[in-house]
């Protein structure tokens, strides 16, 4: 797995910044639980590894300034408990803010 650093645009070559608060993060996975402390299930939501430009693999130039872009619907659940099958496409949004399923309401 590739991860090259992308700085912040606004924040690149500023002195007065540190370094930790220069980068930008972009989820990629999440692990959630259902259950109790002593039982219960894992289920994981992975985003894709689908960019549209940007990265080595791209047709597009890159460009060191901004960090390639993902397209945002690209993100699939994996159940091992699901009927009808273990891996599926899932909207983020929707699953993050009403699917208790996937935890506490999250904004994105």
């Amino acid at each position: 797995m590739k991860l090259p650093p992308h700085l912040v645009h606004e924040y690149e070559g500023s002195n007065e910044i540190a370094i930790s608060d220069c980068f930008e993060l972009v989820l990629r996975s999440m692990i959630c639980h259902e259950g109790s402390l002593e039982s219960g299930h894992y289920r994981s939501l992975i985003r894709l590894d689908v960019e549209t430009g940007g990265d080595s693999n791209s047709v597009q130039p890159k460009d060191g300034q901004h960090p390639p872009a993902y397209v945002d619907d690209c993100w699939i659940v994996h159940d091992d408990m699901a009927k009808g099958g273990r891996v599926a496409s899932v909207d983020i949004d929707a699953a993050l803010k009403h699917d208790s399923k996937y935890g506490m309401p999250v904004t994105l």
